[in-house]
């Protein structure tokens, strides 16, 4: 009898192999396409992503773009009420004394100097003339022409034929750029926006920088640009500024993305009129942190994704038996694998369960309390709207009795709760900074304020808080406020509330206005300018924000102030269409 070979056998061998290499087929093409599914996706993601954080970078830089452009305008407009209440001519002589009566009350007058001519008599000795302060009843006013000195000495004006005239009816002031700009561009440069946020002249010369880096510009006419072939090439920068435009740069070495904004179109420089046009607002943005901010995905995305992974490789042990050949024995190995692996996977699905339940929870719980957050701010702003009334109320009425006994007011009055028979601990709404009597032309007619100062008085007629009244609409039945269930919606009936750049003082206010009882003395608009704690700098939790728009998509008030009336909620938010809708 033939003696058997104890040696294994070729061809079981090899079918042995070929059994395993058509079990593997299935899982291989599946991983395959697993993995060309997720590259394309996560190539279509980050280009997407790329193409969002440009789009919303030159968005910003356009927001930056209208502050300067909004500055620009209340430094003039301030300018221009000071000049039109005090003649021109005065004004600018007793400017210095009207500073150091005003004691810092108008921030922007601290750094405008306006320039005399040698027969100025503006010293020391006018402040303490009789009479200094009070307006002047003759005379014209002149025209007040804003000089915006950059940090080289050069003189930027309003284009124009009447800010460009050069006889006496033109009062002009030195503006310090630098401390315009500083409070617009100090927050926008950072970890999160910018690496560097310059201006600059159509000519590519840099006016006014901030940066987060060592990266420095002094001008960026012949920056290297690079070309449709990838080449990098140096670039005039005439002419780039003239529209809105992304740019791929290199500075030092390294690369960047260079964010382009034309602005104030009407600015020219004093010495060269003839010259283009406007400035330029210029973003750069390092290249590579675009590139690892575009990469970013979720926490969510990325748990998901390693919970299939883990569940692959728990899987091995269940495949492997799946695999094994009729006469391949089971290992103890195999059956701890078995079992450790379903442990695992029993565990990660569990795990996958939990999290999921209690991320709806946290939903819910983070719903609940931003509807209690909205219900809060809409109560705090009821009473504050409802203690402001009754404050213009009060002051009305004792504007009125001392009308009635013959003892007018000043036009202006400051210190009003220390120079009167009011008391600030008995005023219902003691954080007001101004009241104001408005007539039928819109002109303010007496102006009350609680500081030591008190600002020019100067028409209204385009303010919606008095066109609102004006325009004769109803102001209702007298409020019962004895009656606390009806006392904010009373409130809410008879008053109108404009967020507003003050023209006196340039800051962002608001001003509640009702129709005054002094009608009979030719007030039709009662006014009180307030600060709205109630939506202005509140203390909230983190992570948490709001803001109030109108339904444009206008931000009238914002938890943090600096975005009041400066941004465009719809546009910031991508124009979701789930947000319009349901604001809708």
């Amino acid at each position: 009898m033939a003696a058997t070979s104890k040696g294994s056998d070729p061809a079981r061998t090899t079918s042995r192999t070929s059994a395993y290499l058509r079990a593997l087929k299935v899982p291989v093409v599946f991983l395959l396409v697993g993995v060309g599914v997720v590259a394309v996706y996560y190539s279509f993601y980050v280009k997407g992503s790329l193409e969002y954080l440009k789009g919303r970078d030159l968005r910003l830089l356009s927001t930056v773009g209208s502050q300067i452009q909004a500055s620009l305008d209340d430094h003039e407009k301030v300018l221009a009420s000071f000049s039109n209440y005090y003649r021109g001519r005065r004004f600018a002589e007793r400017f210095r004394c009207i500073v150091a009566a005003s004691n810092g009350y108008v921030d922007l007058l601290t750094y405008v100097q306006p320039e005399l001519p040698a027969d100025s008599t503006d010293s020391n000795a006018t402040c303490r003339k009789p009479g200094w302060l009070e307006p002047a009843t003759t005379g014209t006013a002149s025209v007040v022409q804003a000089r915006f000195i950059d940090d080289a000495g050069t003189a930027w004006t309003r284009s124009g034929t009447a800010r460009q005239r050069t006889d006496s009816t033109v009062t002009p002031f030195r503006v310090e750029l630098k401390r315009l700009l500083a409070p617009i561009f100090n927050h926008q440069v950072g970890e999160d926006a910018f690496d560097l946020l310059v201006l600059v002249t159509p000519s590519g010369r840099v006016i006014y920088s901030e940066a987060a880096s060592d990266v420095r510009l002094t001008s960026l006419d012949g920056i290297l640009r690079r070309q449709p072939d990838d080449k990098w090439k140096e670039q005039p920068f005439a002419g780039l500024g003239r529209a809105s435009q992304v740019l791929d740069v290199q500075i030092s070495g390294g690369d960047y993305v260079l964010y382009l904004q034309p602005c104030c179109a009407t600015l020219s420089e004093v010495a060269h009129p003839e010259k283009e046009l406007g400035w330029v607002v210029a973003g750069l943005t390092e290249s590579g942190k675009l590139r690892n901010s575009s990469l970013a995905v979720s926490f969510s995305v990325m748990a998901f994704t390693g919970g299939l992974i883990l569940l692959a490789i728990f899987s091995w042990p269940f495949l492997r038996l799946a695999l094994i050949g009729q006469e391949q024995r089971v290992r103890v190995i195999d059956v701890l694998g078995v079992g450790i692996c379903s442990l695992l996977g029993i565990a990660l699905v569990v795990l996958f369960a939990v999290d999921w339940y209690s991320y709806r929870r946290l939903k819910d719980d983070l719903d609940g309390q931003l509807q209690q957050l909205s219900q809060d701010i809409l109560h705090n702003v009821g009473n504050e709207i409802a203690a402001a009334y009754d404050q213009i109320l009060r002051l009305d009425a004792w504007t009125a009795g001392q009308l009635a006994d013959n003892k007018r007011p000043p036009e202006r009055l400051p210190n009003l709760f220390d120079s009167t028979d009011l008391k600030r601990e008995q005023a219902p709404y003691p954080f007001f900074s101004a009241f104001a009597l408005i007539g039928d032309n819109g002109m303010q007619q007496i102006k009350l304020a609680t500081g030591g100062f008190t600002t020019p008085l100067v028409p209204t007629g385009s303010r919606e808080y008095f066109r609102h009244w004006r325009n004769g609409a109803p102001s209702g039945p007298q409020p019962d406020f004895a009656d606390s269930n009806r006392r904010v919606m009373d409130a809410y009936s008879h008053t109108f509330l404009e967020s507003i750049r003050s023209a006196t003082t340039g800051r962002k206010e608001a001003v509640l206005s009702t129709p005054s009882r002094n009608a009979d003395s030719g007030m039709t608009v009662a006014a009180l300018t307030i600060s709205m704690l109630s939506l202005n700098d509140v203390a909230l939790p983190p992570g948490f924000k709001f803001a109030v728009i109108d339904t444009g998509g206008r931000v009238l008030f914002h938890s943090d102030p600096r975005h009041n009336l400066d941004e465009q909620f719809f546009l910031e938010t991508d124009r979701n269409r789930r947000l319009r809708s349901s604001m809708a």
